[in-house]
């Protein structure tokens, strides 16, 4: 399986986590299984969720990406992951915000922590959806499709906005379960509710190579990079703009294999159309590779199977190009 349409979130900054620290030790919010789920009131002496906030943790996981700040953000998440998520419902932030709060590679214990939600609450597309990131995580792709479709069904239906993250993120789920056709639809559903958005023209492009309609599919590729660079600069995520270039390069990559095959039939019109994907994706790529200051995901990007159509084995022109080494592991 190829590896692409990626499930991360952006890093937790500092301000905004001392702040909901701060105000939940305040407010005094809710703790698993207390049966008084309501916010503290001023002045009063009920005991804080947390005895003291551990500012040294915080500072330890925004020491870039390194072993003991990974470690550290593993442990801040896995001991207020709930009450955070409490708090934060109560305040009304944003499902990307709770999202955030649980990135990280303990899928384990945010699926006890959601386990433990869903046992005294009703199911939300906020939670089944967190449960889904962790379920992903530990690839069941089935858990996470059927946690999905439980919170596209629910009733209120989500608000549009909800409803097309929940359908990107079963899309990407079917993607990963190598089940295409259904990744297209749910992609497709998706655009019906709101065509701007760079992830699911990608999903569907992407699912749409893997079916062999590869000329829609680089169209969806073009989408994508067109609306992720007309985004004003300071709008402009570099994890964004990495992910939709990679997946525009990976989708050009496959098309070079589909326009080969069309050379015999078409002749110099296919050769031309092969050296066009073929440049496309090299510049898709490289654009890609330079959002990604860690080498080994660089790397690991490079030896995506779906590359294999550019040849980039080390000696090679396509490779130099890129500006990057490669391993022996490189696609070739």
């Amino acid at each position: 399986m190829n590896s692409s349409l990626t499930a991360d979130f952006g890093d937790s900054h500092d301000n905004p986590i001392r702040r909901i620290l701060a105000d939940v030790n305040l407010r005094a919010g809710v703790a698993i299984g207390a049966a008084d789920k309501s916010p503290a009131e001023p002045g009063s002496k009920r005991e804080s969720l947390f005895d003291e906030t551990n500012w040294g943790l915080i500072k330890a996981a925004q020491a870039g990406d390194t072993s003991k700040a990974r470690s550290a953000l593993a442990e801040l998440c896995e001991t207020y992951w709930y009450p955070l998520y409490a708090f934060i419902r109560r305040k009304g932030y944003a499902t990307d915000r709770i999202e955030t709060l649980v990135i990280l590679k303990r899928y384990d214990q945010v699926l006890s922590s959601c386990d433990a939600y869903l046992a005294r609450e009703k199911p939300t597309a906020e939670i089944l959806g967190i449960r889904s990131l962790a379920l992903l995580g530990r690839r069941d792709y089935a858990g996470a499709i059927a946690d999905l479709t439980r919170a596209i069904a629910l009733r209120p239906a989500p608000e549009p906005v909800i409803l097309t993250r929940l359908l990107n993120r079963r899309g990407l789920a079917y993607h990963l379960a190598d089940a295409p056709r259904l990744a297209r639809d749910d992609f497709e559903s998706s655009l019906q509710l709101d065509k701007d958005q760079s992830d699911a023209l990608a999903g569907r492009g992407l699912a749409r190579i893997r079916l062999g309609q590869w000329r829609p599919a680089v169209a969806d590729a073009e989408a994508a990079v067109r609306l992720v660079r007309a985004l004003p600069t300071p709008d402009q995520d570099p994890n964004v703009l990495a992910q939709t270039f990679i997946n525009a390069a990976l989708i050009y990559a496959q098309a070079v294999e589909y326009a080969a095959r069309e050379v015999s039939r078409e002749g110099e019109r296919a050769v031309t159309l092969y050296r066009r994907y073929h440049s496309r994706s090299l510049e898709l790529l490289q654009s890609g590779l330079q959002q990604i200051p860690d080498p080994a995901r660089r790397q690991k990007i490079l030896n995506d199977p779906a590359l294999k159509p550019l040849r980039l084995a080390p000696g090679r022109p396509a490779l130099s190009r890129l500006g990057v080494s490669a391993s022996k592991g490189t696609s070739n």
